[in-house]
């Protein structure tokens, strides 16, 4: 199961998601910090901390790019479809 939280930093209240085992009690359990790459999290990470967690594991997923405000669920297969989709990553990553 994910819920998303909020961490608090100097610079403000940063975006994170935990999962934890769908059917293995209540815990505790290890816990594991999972990093997206430069695309930010997207559909796949949220895929893959679940997984994870599902092996019993407590996994955070922070947003690395929690500064840019809200921003929609990147899907890499649609941005690259678009014409200033590259550039508008490259511009917004960097």
């Amino acid at each position: 199961m994910n819920n998303q939280v909020s961490i608090t930093t100097p610079d403000g209240d940063a975006r994170a998601f935990v999962f934890t085992p769908k059917d293995q009690g209540q815990g505790p359990w290890p816990a594991a910090i999972m990093y997206t790459d430069a695309m930010a999290i997207r559909p796949t990470f949220f895929d893959m901390a679940q997984k994870l967690a599902d092996h019993g594991y407590y996994v955070l997923l922070p947003d690395m790019f929690w500064r840019l405000g809200d921003y929609e669920t990147i899907v890499p297969a649609e941005l690259f479809k678009k014409p200033d989709g590259i550039p508008w990553m490259i511009n917004t990553m960097l």
